[in-house]
């Protein structure tokens, strides 16, 4: 049987346990819906999500950084690449940032090689210009020591006698050894002297606290001080010990920080765990037993070394002063305005430079000679363009607009002003000029008198069919009105000046009007005060009082379509001799 197409459809039994499974979701979801979609915004969105990671990113580095060493060696790779392509596109900002740490190393290991040399160059002097036994066997009997002992004493070169691994945290010893018979005061005391050294050093010299004191010298004893991340290690050493010996001992003490230091950092007065350590300080106790002929062979060697590192400070002090001069000259151009430095550096044996320069700006030729060097040896590759540095903008308008000598021009944000008098074609040729000047948005000439005979009588004009519109029962000037004032103050400056030149003084009459709707008396204070709004907008624009005169004007609306019109302020011009 075919069904009634205009009946209404009958709801169905799954129809009705559809709409309560509907009702249902929409009890329980409902007040969480707002949530989910928010929940659901959040996921779906990548800007959000990285804003959130990036709130936790530094603690969760802190934290597994703490943990153990696996993010250090994940990230290892991408800081090496980043470095390398870092060095590669520029070595410039990387060389600037390591020059202050490599002068001072430089310096201080070339000191101590010289100070060594020349230890070992008197040693071997003293022993062999002179008559040795007569002078040694003077000595045996003059110290009460045997003649043997004085030989070995004059023969040894150098002697580790002791050493002491010193937790630097705390100042405790941790190892000790020493050669027989050369044990002297308890280790525990020599090593907290050495510590309390230290701290009264760095207190007394303002040093760093991560400085520490390399070197003691008493007598024919000398201390070598290897400082590491938590631990000391000291070498008392008789004699003159080679510079090979530090690296030893630095290499030790890495070591020792390599395989202990968790027990380092955790130590807390027991020193078992670093028994280990006694071999690896054994194998530093040596000696180097010489003859006088030896070391007679070796001064001409030491000597050799000693020109040959006085010949490299030479040569290199002049050339790091000369990178600093070269550095300073970097960040002068980088802060003269109307320079853009793009790269800079060694190219064929010569120094170079290249960027942009503005044509106003400052030479390249004055900035090398200010810092110091020649330009012809030095190659500058500065392309043109045009900066829109104020200071350069505006020397560029001036340039350009060749403004005549009654002519002031202000740049300020982009608004180049223009003050005194020009004549009529220059102000039109300069409106059309400016518009191709880069860093200048507009050009105000308000404050500018035309001297064009032509333009008096086009501001007379213009002045009296001007006309400043106000709001339904309202005295306060709208924005165009005000903007208009301006116009016409500057317009009457121009004016009154060609006037007087012909012997007269001009006057403007200002009429307000009403639009005639409502009571007489309100229309009428109306017309007054919105005259009165006019003639103070003008005094402020710089209109003398005596060039201005109020009035008022009945004009009643024909149609509802001409009441705005009749709410305004109007002007007319007189002139009269001047008195």
């Amino acid at each position: 049987m075919l069904e009634n197409e205009g009946a209404p459809p009958q709801p169905n039994g799954n129809g009705g346990e559809q709409e309560r499974l509907t009702e249902l979701r929409e009890i329980v979801l409902g007040p969480y819906r707002a949530e989910l979609g928010e929940l659901s915004a959040r996921l779906d969105d990548p800007l959000r999500q990285a804003e959130e990671i990036s709130r936790h990113l530094p603690a969760a580095i802190s934290l597994r950084s703490r943990q153990d060493t696996a993010l250090a060696r994940a990230m290892a790779p991408v800081v090496e690449t980043a470095l390398q392509t870092a060095v590669r596109r520029n070595p410039g900002p990387l060389a600037e940032a390591i020059f202050p740490i490599i002068g001072p190393a430089i310096r201080r290991a070339i000191t101590a090689a010289m100070r060594e040399t020349v230890q070992s160059l008197n040693t071997a002097l003293e022993q062999t210009i002179s008559i040795r036994g007569v002078r040694w066997r003077w000595e045996a009997f003059r110290s009460g020591l045997s003649f043997a002992e004085v030989v070995l004493r004059h023969s040894l070169v150098y002697r580790v006698e002791q050493l002491l691994l010193i937790h630097r945290e705390t100042g405790l010893l941790l190892q000790h050894v020493a050669v027989e018979g050369e044990m002297g005061q308890s280790p525990d005391m020599v090593a907290g002297m050495l510590t309390a050294i230290q701290d009264f050093a760095r207190d007394s010299l303002r040093t760093g606290s991560g400085d520490t004191l390399e070197t003691m010298e008493l007598g024919d004893h000398t201390v070598w001080i290897e400082p590491g991340p938590r631990a000391v290690l000291a070498a008392v050493i008789r004699g003159t010990a080679p510079l090979g010996l530090r690296n030893e001992l630095r290499a030790i003490l890495e070591e020792i920080h390599a395989t202990l230091g968790v027990d380092l950092a955790r130590f807390k007065g027991d020193a078992t765990a670093f028994a280990p350590t006694r071999l690896l300080l054994q194998s530093l106790l040596r000696s180097e037993i010489g003859t006088p002929g030896n070391r007679a062979r070796r001064g001409p060697i030491l000597a050799a070394t000693a020109v040959l590192l006085t010949v490299l400070l030479i040569w290199l002090v002049p050339r790091i002063r000369e990178q600093r001069r070269w550095n300073r000259y970097l960040d002068v151009v980088r802060e003269t305005p109307g320079f853009v430095l793009t790269e800079a550096g060694y190219q064929h044996g010569r120094r170079f430079v290249s960027g942009l320069r503005d044509p106003l700006a400052a030479t390249s030729d004055s900035l090398l000679r200010g810092a110091g060097f020649d330009p012809s040896v030095v190659d500058a590759r500065w392309r043109p363009f045009a900066t829109l540095e104020p200071a350069l903008a505006l020397r560029r308008a001036q340039a350009v607009l060749a403004s005549p000598p009654t002519v002031t021009l202000a740049l300020d944000a982009g608004r180049l002003t223009a003050s005194g008098s020009a004549p009529h074609e220059w102000i039109m040729e300069s409106r059309l000029l400016v518009r191709a000047l880069p860093g200048i948005t507009s050009f105000a000439t308000t404050q500018l008198d035309d001297r064009g005979p032509a333009s008096v009588a086009s501001r007379v004009f213009d002045v009296e069919h001007r006309v400043f519109l106000f709001d339904t029962g309202s005295d306060q000037l709208q924005p165009e009105a005000a903007r208009q004032a301006q116009l016409t103050a500057a317009d009457m400056r121009i004016i009154e000046n060609a006037a007087r030149g012909v012997g007269l003084t001009a006057t403007l009459g200002i009429q307000g009007s009403a639009d005639g709707v409502g009571p007489a008396e309100v229309n009428a204070a109306l017309r007054r005060s919105r005259a009165e709004r006019a003639r103070d907008a003008l005094l402020i624009g710089g209109v003398p009082s005596g060039n201005l005169s109020t009035g008022t004007s009945t004009e009643p609306a024909s149609d509802a379509g001409a009441r705005p019109l009749l709410r305004r302020v109007s002007f007319s011009l007189s002139f009269r001799p001047v008195p």
